[in-house]
């Protein structure tokens, strides 16, 4: 019997390696595995949304009609978003646990005896399946909805249960405090470690999203902001240097799990447009992710920057910005200007270059703030031109042309529609931040492939 228990034991720490570890009470990752908001959210997906999940799975169940109490029939699907809604559990937790009891997301071909108990729902671990006392409990749709009514029933009645939020038990030998509501009814559900842990990993395999380049990922009760930037999570380190390069209003709240799925990369300590001075008393001018070196204090004076505003930086920050061509005296904008000729068109001029403006809009979105200055032609003459500037990374937008609706965010410089308002809502985005611009500056994003979950 010990020698069991110590092979479980190992089974466990095996199983839970390479998971985030979110509780510093007892340190197993199950004391947190979702946020109330992740699991008691019975709108998150509708019908659609779960038919087009099901459907991208090899699991037969996406094909089957089940007969429901009134003696009509009903998708898989349909069963999920009923039970989910009426109930306010997220659909997706019925659907991980749908593949964590029966292999039903996955298997091609499930027999009916899984199809039967699809969700382990009423099925104590001794009891057998022709056991006579559980058979008012058979049937895929008696299932799903027994499952979804009980995690409801966990929410309204949490002291009945043997798991309670702050609560420390022991299960399997180990010590777990849930740290929410939703925790506990997990573990009430499922009373024993690997069940969960295999729990934890179908969500973060279906559900843990792949958010676009540029998004800016805050998890709740953490005052870090994560900016997302060549597939991996640059923290912030502070929130001038955040509302410095950064709209605030464009935060999404997202779950440990999602953020775990993204490698740590430098974070970013130094505001926009930073003068920093290295070990070698050398001075840079920061520009997003370049730094370029300011020549000479001639040069630092004509630009009518401040010496107050040097910031002392070692050669590990410094090596985490690609240096750019150094700046001399003829650079008119170091930190770029919004020029506009006698014919109001308008440019963005930094480096040299000139890159043209077509849609207004962009001025408010990219440049808060900034004086657009009138500029003689013979003056733009002398720069470089270069492609029409775009709308950044992250952001959502629609197009202003008449009964237009599909909502894209730009991510990589192409624009994904969303499919429906329900992925909107599941991604965390907010209408207010839905910028209306023409379908000309949006033509300039090639399309690319919609958001479907």
């Amino acid at each position: 019997m010990r020698r069991i228990f110590l092979i479980a034991f190992l089974s466990f720490l095996i199983a839970v390696d390479g998971l985030p570890t979110y509780a510093t009470s007892t340190g197993t990752p199950i004391d947190f595995m979702l946020s109330e908001l992740e699991f008691y959210s019975g709108e998150a997906w509708n019908v659609d949304t779960i038919q087009r999940f099901l459907q991208a799975l090899p699991g037969g169940i996406r094909y089957l009609r089940f007969r429901d109490a009134e003696g009509g029939e009903q998708s898989a699907a349909e069963i999920i978003a009923d039970a989910a809604r009426v109930n306010d559990v997220n659909p997706k937790v019925l659907l991980a646990t749908l593949q964590k009891e029966q292999s039903l997301l996955e298997d091609a071909n499930p027999s009916q005896d899984q199809l039967d108990w699809a969700m382990g729902y009423g099925v104590c671990d001794d009891c057998r399946h022709d056991d006579p006392g559980i058979q008012k409990f058979r049937g895929f749709a008696v299932q799903v909805r027994g499952a979804a009514a009980q995690f409801k029933y966990y929410r309204e009645h949490p002291n009945e249960f043997t798991f309670r939020m702050n609560k420390p038990t022991i299960v399997d030998g180990i010590t777990v405090t849930p740290q929410n509501p939703a925790t506990a009814a997990l573990l009430n559900y499922t009373p024993h470690l690997a069940g969960n842990i295999r729990f934890l990993e179908l969500w973060r395999k279906y559900f843990a999203k792949q958010h676009t380049e540029g998004s800016l990922l805050q998890v709740p009760n953490s005052a870090t902001v994560w900016y997302i930037q060549y597939g991996r999570r640059r923290g912030i380190t502070s929130r001038s240097v955040l509302l410095s390069r950064f709209d605030a209003r464009r935060i999404i709240r997202v779950s440990p799990f999602e953020l775990d799925r993204y490698v740590e990369g430098p974070p970013i300590r130094f505001p926009q447009y930073a003068i920093l001075r290295s070990p070698k008393k050398e001075l840079y001018l920061l520009q997003d992710d370049l730094r370029r070196r300011i020549p000479s204090m001639k040069a630092f004076r004509l630009f009518g920057f401040n010496a107050a505003e040097i910031v002392d930086a070692d050669d590990q920050d410094l090596v985490q910005y690609e240096e750019g061509s150094p700046l001399t005296e003829r650079d008119l904008y170091p930190m770029g200007a919004l020029l506009e000729d006698k014919k109001r068109n308008l440019f963005y001029v930094r480096d040299g270059v000139k890159y043209p403006i077509l849609d207004r809009a962009l001025v408010a979105l990219r440049f808060p703030g900034r004086q657009i200055l009138k500029s003689k032609d013979r003056s733009l003459r002398a720069f470089t031109l270069g492609a029409p500037l775009v709308l950044e990374d992250g952001t959502l937008a629609r197009s202003s042309t008449k009964g237009s609706t599909t909502i894209y965010v730009i991510g990589d410089g192409v624009r994904r529609p969303i499919r429906s308002a329900d992925i909107f809502r599941d991604r965390g985005y907010a209408w207010s931040n839905v910028k209306v611009v023409s379908e000309r500056l949006l033509a300039l994003h090639p399309m690319g492939e919609p958001i479907e979950f």
